[in-house]
């Protein structure tokens, strides 16, 4: 809603000054629906299924796609609330709870401002926009993950699944406390001490550094951070490249001259233990 609760008002999760803003599309995509001809989509899920089964609430203003989303995520064993109205979606987040919440991004103005707070349940948006810098934009408002052109349910899905597991936490990856260089990391708060201070991270970002911090001084191509952390062997990692950019936000004394998250040009990138 502008005014009261349009986002492109709000901050996104990860501060940046100098963030750029997705335009609004107004166009849906046709369905990429494989999983309606593929029974077996849904036995290959095997433990997992109960595993990713939690609250998830759809908001899209065209009433076939959010079903269509709705009934693959009940499939999936999930609790789904379908929403259409800005005012629903408002609601939903404020009594419900949700575990994640799947939006339309071509009606972005619309989301309450409160779906990019930092404290907010992750994000997985989906776009008919097939430009990797449109997506990239959504990313840096604070989307967790994106779903290009076309519409791919069982690819919605599988990323619903990432990023729930990613949220759930995964105590094999990510310790309880972690100690890299003066950095330390609480899993349990979701923070990070740098600097002299507590600094605030999202289940993201908080894997993404625990993964980092523990393979310091080992360089990481985009690609291999993608199925490390995201949990996919491909995909756009444009979103990889924009985490790095909000960890270097949050971690960095000058983000624009990286001293904790270095860049290895051509290769990729590796965590130098700081020294206070």
């Amino acid at each position: 809603m502008v005014g009261q609760s349009g986002a492109a008002m709000q901050p996104p999760r990860a501060t940046n000054d100098n963030r750029a803003y997705a335009p609004r599309v107004v166009s849906h995509a046709r369905f990429n629906d494989s999983s309606s001809a593929d029974p077996s989509a849904k036995r290959q899920l095997g433990q997992s299924h109960d595993l990713h089964a939690r609250h998830a609430v759809v908001w899209d203003r065209d009433p076939r796609t959010a079903m269509r989303i709705g009934n693959a995520l009940r499939r999936q064993a999930h609790t789904v609330h379908v929403v259409h109205e800005p005012a629903a979606l408002h609601r939903c987040l404020r009594h419900d709870e949700p575990d994640v919440v799947i939006v339309d991004l071509d009606e972005i103005g619309a989301v309450p401002s409160e779906v990019f707070d930092t404290d907010a349940p992750p994000i997985v948006g989906f776009t008919t926009a097939s430009d990797p810098m449109v997506r990239t934009r959504y990313l840096d408002l604070g989307v967790d993950d994106v779903v290009p052109a076309p519409l791919s349910i069982p690819e919605l899905e599988a990323r619903v699944r990432a990023v729930l597991s990613r949220t759930r936490g995964d105590t094999e990856s990510t310790p309880a406390t972690l100690t890299c260089g003066s950095l330390e990391l609480d899993s349990s708060t979701s923070r990070v001490w740098v600097r002299s201070e507590w600094v605030d991270l999202t289940a993201l970002e908080l894997k993404l550094l625990s993964f980092l911090m523990q393979h310091p001084a080992r360089a990481f191509s985009r690609e291999a951070l993608l199925e490390k952390v995201w949990g996919f062997s491909l995909g756009d990692t444009s979103t990889v490249s924009v985490h790095i950019r909000r960890l270097r936000l949050k971690l960095e004394a000058e983000p624009a001259r990286p001293v904790i998250i270095r860049t290895v040009w051509g290769v990729g990138y590796y965590l130098e233990p700081p020294v206070e």
